[in-house]
């Protein structure tokens, strides 16, 4: 099981970095690429903190990429209990 999961890792990071790429390709934000690749990967909603726990990044930035992303109606909240 354990290396089910590893492959799911791998597979979910080459996922979120290849997004990266592709909107730094067409001159958008690379971490806009990310952002969009996990929550498209993740099936769930995600808050914030987990998503700039997993992309390692600060919640300043990412909150800024969500602003922009729900602007043009591309995610939008979820409230979970």
């Amino acid at each position: 099981m354990n290396s089910a999961m590893s492959t799911e890792d791998k597979i979910r990071k080459e996922m979120i970095q290849r997004f990266g790429d592709a909107y730094k390709a067409f001159g958008l934000n690379k971490l806009m690429g990310h952002i969009v690749a996990l929550l498209i990967y993740s099936g769930e909603p995600l808050s914030l903190g987990e998503i700039s726990k997993y992309l390692h990044r600060s919640k300043g930035p990412v909150s800024q990429i969500l602003k922009r992303l729900r602007d043009r109606k591309l995610i939008r909240k979820a409230w979970a209990p």
